[in-house]
């Protein structure tokens, strides 16, 4: 369970509570695209869009350090799949939802969702920042493994947390020299220790010899079993 430490955050939170179920999170006069105006028309999306932008600050708070890169991460989704769907409302329900899935591992019981029924999907659980010295590698050279989460100690350079696939291949994610820079890390490790068969999907940025690149950011999602 998330428990919020910054007075201001359970502010926000409250504060988001208290709007009415019509109302977007965002100010609806100063709607310019097709998206936006479709939300502020629909009293559903909006509702979605109110418990989106909860979901949203609660996992920011969970993640701590790794809040950086969620916000990065949610402007990529805004501009690329919200606003992908101009006024198409099913669209943007459907795109709601499976954010509102994604973030739903993150959430206390007070923000989690009530009235909706979530679709199945990667659930996020980590968000890892660049390494401060590291090169932060190509964002347009994605990276991505899937299978358990192991620590690997064997391949001196691939050393480090590392995703196990079904194959045997191993992609260290946080390397042993970084280990312990990030709280994101202990919950990595965490979840290595209680759930070693589970699998998990780590995605980020491909380093310049392949690879993840510790310079951008690395988020890691329990897949659904």
């Amino acid at each position: 369970m998330v428990k919020f430490k910054s007075p201001l955050m359970a502010a926000a939170i409250a504060a988001i509570f208290a709007l009415p179920a019509a109302a977007a999170s965002f100010d609806c006069s100063k709607a310019a695209l097709p998206s936006e105006k479709a939300i502020c028309a629909n009293t559903g999306l909006a509702e979605l869009d109110v418990y989106l932008s909860r979901y949203f600050a609660a996992a920011q708070e969970g993640l701590k350090d790794g809040a950086s890169c969620l916000k990065t991460d949610q402007r990529l989704w805004v501009k690329k799949v919200r606003n992908a769907c101009g006024k198409d409302v099913a669209c943007l329900r459907k795109a709601h939802l499976e954010r509102l899935a994604v973030l739903d591992g993150l959430q206390p019981g007070a923000s989690a969702l009530k009235n909706f029924e979530l679709p199945r999907a990667a659930i996020l659980v980590a968000a890892i920042p660049p390494e401060a010295e590291a090169a932060p590698g190509t964002p347009s050279r994605s990276f991505e493994a899937s299978g358990q989460l192991v620590h690997e100690m064997n391949d001196i350079n691939n050393m480090g947390l590392a995703v196990k696939g079904e194959d045997g291949g191993v992609d260290a994610f946080v390397f042993e020299i970084s280990l312990g820079d990030s709280a994101n890390h202990g919950v990595v490790q965490s979840l290595m220790e209680s759930e070693p068969q589970s699998r998990f999907l780590v995605r980020g940025a491909e380093g310049p010899e392949g690879g993840f690149a510790d310079g951008a950011c690395r988020f890691v999602y329990r897949l659904a079993q």
